[in-house]
């Protein structure tokens, strides 16, 4: 599976049928217009020295998953 981060989205390109699958069934996008959401996750939350570590550097993730509350 392949993402592509363009300016207003992240596209994701399945590239064989387990892909394609994996789409459709666990994350429930088998229609056109159909969606998810997503919601971004610090990693990193506190360093070492117990100070705030987040930078431009810092660990993160997008979380995208079906069913999750939509705000």
């Amino acid at each position: 599976m392949k993402m592509e981060v363009k300016r207003n989205i992240i596209e994701i390109v399945p590239e064989n049928e387990i892909d394609e699958a994996y789409i459709e069934e666990v994350l429930g996008l088998k229609e056109e217009g159909e969606s998810c959401a997503c919601r971004r996750e610090d990693v990193m939350k506190e360093s070492v020295f117990g100070r705030d570590s987040l930078t431009h550097n810092s660990l993160w993730c997008i979380y995208i998953a079906k069913g999750m509350a939509k705000e």
